[in-house]
């Protein structure tokens, strides 16, 4: 058999293998996720695109224990291209995984007949906890995908967004009026290694962090059955 040199794929064949490794949620789990969402849409597909997605989260959260100990051992995160990647998978997940919930919550899937993006008051009902998850992602959806706070478009409101510069000891308010970009400031978690996004609350008039890994936690157990 021909070969050739093919390093770059090589190692990503290996970084699939040693994510794996990673003790928790394992990418079975994952999978038990992504089918139950599969069976709530209809999805002659199954858990396909679930398979991608969990290989995504499993590689994030290697990258985010070897921040942990980077932290442990030096006083401070990593920084250079290991962590780029981070940023870039990070957006990445949060917002494919944005859409997977999305299409679950396209039609009717509370079990107690709430309308499609309505939930019900029962804290058990899988297509309510589907819809809660979603929303809870879509509140950093907008500022990661369009460059633009969340919030009610046309009634002229002025949104006040309050942040901290980069020495993280002076509070900046400044008044978006709904021209140009706005970009959520990246922080890192030291305790889990997460990345997380500090940003406009349009529902409480807040600054508001959100962290990946915690995101992550909240969809993998939509396939805890004890949940």
């Amino acid at each position: 058999m021909k070969k050739i040199d093919l390093p770059v794929g090589d190692l990503l064949e290996e970084l699939l293998l040693l994510s794996r490794e990673h003790p928790s949620p394992t990418r079975d789990q994952w999978l038990d996720t992504y089918s139950k969402l599969a069976d709530l849409r209809g999805d002659e597909n199954r858990a396909w695109n679930g398979h991608l997605e969990a290989n995504t989260d499993l590689i994030l959260r290697a990258l985010e224990a070897e921040q942990v100990k980077t932290v442990e051992a030096f006083g401070k995160t990593r920084a250079g291209g290991a962590l780029h990647m981070q940023v870039s998978l990070s957006r990445y997940w949060i917002l494919s995984s944005y859409e997977l919930l999305r299409t679950c919550c396209d039609n009717q899937i509370c079990e107690h007949g709430s309308a499609a993006n309505q939930q019900c008051d029962h804290a058990n009902c899988f297509g309510c906890r589907v819809v809660r998850l979603k929303k809870e992602f879509a509140r950093i959806r907008m500022p990661l995908a369009k460059f633009e706070p969340q919030a009610r478009r046309n009634n002229g409101e002025i949104i006040t967004i309050r942040h901290f510069d980069k020495d993280e000891t002076t509070e900046i308010t400044k008044a978006y009026l709904g021209k140009g970009r706005y970009h959520p400031d990246i922080m890192i978690d030291i305790d889990s290694g997460s990345l997380g996004w500090t940003f406009y609350d349009h529902v409480t008039g807040q600054p508001c962090l959100i962290s990946r890994q915690k995101l992550s936690d909240e969809f993998v157990g939509l396939g805890s059955s004890d949940i």
